[in-house]
Order: structure tokens, then C-alpha cells, then sequence
């Protein structure tokens, strides 16, 4: 087993690394401060940036990360779950605040990052997810196909559905910017400028 660590404390929890043990910590590559931070027994992760990964934990396998704060709040649950695995974080802060969703590919800055509640983007797998702050809202939603400038940024939950186009199936905020939509958006295909904005 291998691993790469560069930067002020990246991967800094990990203690034990046994060649061929699969369980310790092997294959990872952390590049920046606190990228990989927390990791103690997790693999075959890529985190590049500042806090990029930060909180990964034993469960979380198979990520790459790349951007500041990219996948920073992921966690997971057990390594036979399919929690925090398979993930591709690309952008400053894509992902951040993805703490225990799957297989999700996400390009852009702020793509599927909500910056200032925790319970945002928690659970969500399966999407692909290309734009600046594309479903940036979420809280859950699977397999997405999301193409564009603030495509579903605005929305809070969402499933199945096809989306391209600048802005296209937006949403609405609340007074508290917070989304209106929390129990919707399923299925539905939004192709064009500013398309079905709900």
C-alpha cells in the first residue's frame, strides 16, 4: 500500500498504514493544507486543494476531489455501504457540503454546494451535475443529468430529471433563501434558456 501526502496537515490523522492491509489508509493522495485531513483508514482516494476531502472517514472510498473545499464535508457510514463512494469533485467548493451521497459525478464552481447550511447535499447519488452552481441547493436528489449556468440551483430536492440550459428549471428562493421547492421536481426534461424555471 501506498500513499502521497503534501501540505500542512494533509492527512495528518493517519497513524498506521500496513502494506498489505487494504484497511489502513492505503492508496490515497492528498495535495494541499488539510486536504485529507481527518482520513485514519479510507482508500483510493485523490484530494487536491485546501480542505479538499477534509473530513473523509473510513467508509469513503474511490473519491477525487480537485478544488478548494471540494467534497470538504463528506463522511459516510460503513465501508460496506455505498455511502461516500465513487464521487468526482471538480471546482472550487463542488461538493462541499456532500456528506454521505455516492457515485455522483459534479464540474463547476459551487456545482452542488450550498455554502451556508450543513443539511444541504447530504444524501443525493448518481447525478452528473456540469455548471457553475448547478443544483446548487440540494438536499436530495437522484440521477440528474444538470448542464448548464445555475441549472436547478434553486432547487431542494429532485430526481430523474434532464436539465440544460442557462438557468434552466431554476427554482425559487424564499425570503430566507432558502428553496421553496422541498418535495418536487421529478422527471421532468428542461432544455433551453431559463426552461421551466418552477
Amino acid at each position: 500500500g501506498t500513499f502521497v501526502a503534501i501540505g500542512s496537515d494533509a492527512m495528518e490523522s493517519l497513524t498506521t498504514v500496513g502494506v498489505n492491509d487494504a484497511s489502513n489508509g492505503t492508496n490515497n493522495i492528498a495535495i494541499g493544507h488539510l486536504a485529507l485531513q481527518n482520513l485514519t483508514s479510507a482508500r483510493f482516494n485523490i484530494a487536491i486543494g485546501n480542505q479538499a476531502l477534509n473530513t473523509a472517514a473510513a467508509s469513503n472510498r474511490f473519491n477525487t476531489a480537485l478544488g478548494w473545499g471540494a467534497g470538504r464535508l463528506m463522511t459516510g457510514t460503513t465501508e460496506a455501504s455505498a455511502n461516500s463512494t465513487g464521487n468526482t469533485f471538480l471546482g472550487y467548493a463542488a461538493g462541499e457540503y456532500c456528506t454521505t451521497c455516492y457515485t455522483n459525478t459534479v464540474v463547476g464552481y459551487l456545482a452542488y454546494a450550498y455554502p451556508t447550511n450543513q443539511n444541504y447535499n447530504s444524501t443525493g447519488g448518481e447525478n452528473t451535475l456540469v455548471g457553475v452552481k448547478a443544483f446548487q441547493h440540494a438536499g436530495t436528489g437522484n440521477q440528474n443529468s444538470v448542464l448548464g449556468f445555475e441549472a436547478m440551483t434553486q432547487m431542494r430536492t429532485g430526481s430523474g430529471n434532464t436539465v440544460a440550459g442557462y438557468r434552466a428549471m431554476l427554482g425559487q428562493l424564499d425570503g430566507s433563501n432558502n428553496p421553496l421547492n422541498t418535495t418536487g421536481g421529478t422527471e421532468n426534461v428542461a432544455i433551453g434558456l431559463e426552461a421551466y424555471i418552477a
